[in-house]
């Protein structure tokens, strides 16, 4: 992947887009008298994964089942960074779920600035903790003393040998990996599961639907219809492409008018329409995989359409499936897939999730 320019120096293709100055800050942090309070207790299951981590030598990986409560089970370690007086990096790959992570730290926090580094949002690059996409991480190598990396195998973090590269040179001390769909490879290290959801409730478990291509819009229609019907629910309806989303978009927003909200990648003010989906403005959520992790909606029933697609792998319908039940006293909700045949993805997926529950 490399190539010269007219005056004969070599150049990466790949690292073209991280361009910009590397933050100009210390290692070290002068340790914070900070103030840490959590509203509520961590389960037993939370405590025990708590102190691995904290008591672990090296770094860690955590296979937690969405909706478990991976954010709480870091804080222990977090606060055992700060008091060693060495900043905290908070990876994220997706630019959505970045402020949500730091309105979590936020409420938890006092005394400690806490910033967020993103697109849109980089001037504010000093913190001593610093929530970043995967992208940014380039700007602080060997500037933090414990990262906590999000969603380790989400787009485009997930096979991306120069993201891996700057999140790796990033940090000098330790790091912890969270994810609920972890490559088998790496079950012999320091790697610990938690199959339960912080309410103790069991994974809602997808039906597959076997739909012919041509009937699977009317199909689509009437059960958001079935859904909706004397019920609080929020229906959230993906698809594997922005050009299908679109397309069942403008037929059901005739029926449903101003109860339907499209959200990709390519809507403009992203930012405002993400605040009123996660603020229940919207019955009906037509997306993409942008939505497959990070979100918490209370009330929500799911569809995947077109879910044998080669965009659905195994790993993201446990995600997507992963967005039904997660809030208390909401945790039951109904998944569909549908497609025009069952394929290895959705029945590995659905095996998974009801393994997880056993």
């Amino acid at each position: 992947m490399f190539s010269y320019d007219n005056s004969g120096r070599c150049y990466c293709r790949k690292c073209l887009e991280f361009g910009g100055e590397v933050v100009n800050i210390s290692k070290y942090i002068d340790p914070p008298n900070f103030k840490f309070k959590l509203n509520y207790d961590l389960s037993k299951e939370q405590e025990g994964i708590s102190n691995d981590l904290l008591n672990c030598n090296g770094d860690a990986y955590v296979n937690a089942v969405c909706g478990a409560g991976k954010t709480e089970i870091v804080f222990k370690s977090i606060n055992q960074f700060l008091k060693k007086g060495q900043r905290v990096g908070f990876i994220i790959p997706r630019k959505e779920v970045v402020k949500e992570i730091f309105t979590r730290l936020n409420s938890v926090y006092k005394n400690i600035k806490i910033t967020y580094v993103c697109g849109g949002h980089t001037k504010d690059v000093e913190g001593d903790i610093i929530v970043l996409t995967t992208h940014q991480s380039y700007k602080y190598k060997n500037k933090f003393g414990l990262i906590i990396v999000d969603e380790y195998d989400a787009f485009p973090f997930k096979n991306n040998e120069v993201l891996h590269k700057f999140v790796q040179d990033s940090c000098y001390g330790k790091k912890i990996f969270l994810s609920a769909t972890f490559d088998k490879e790496l079950q012999n290290r320091n790697y610990f599961s938690l199959n339960k959801r912080y309410h103790q409730q069991k994974l809602p478990v997808p039906v597959f639907k076997k739909v012919p291509d041509n009937l699977q819009g009317i199909f689509l229609f009437f059960l958001i219809r079935k859904l909706l019907k004397n019920s609080n629910k929020v229906i959230l309806v993906f698809f594997p492409t922005i050009a299908l989303s679109k397309k069942y978009f403008l037929i059901l927003k005739v029926f449903f008018k101003g109860e339907i909200i499209i959200f990709n990648s390519k809507i403009s003010d992203k930012d405002k329409e993400f605040k009123k989906i996660k603020n229940r403005k919207y019955k009906i959520i037509i997306t993409t995989t942008i939505l497959e992790r990070g979100i918490t909606i209370e009330n929500v029933d799911l569809v995947v359409v077109h879910a044998n697609s080669r965009i659905f792998d195994k790993s993201s319908l446990i995600q997507i499936a992963g967005r039904v039940g997660r809030v208390y006293p909401y945790t039951k909700g109904s998944i569909t897939f549908i497609a025009n045949d069952k394929n290895l993805a959705i029945e590995e997926s659905i095996i998974e999730i009801k393994n997880k529950n056993e």
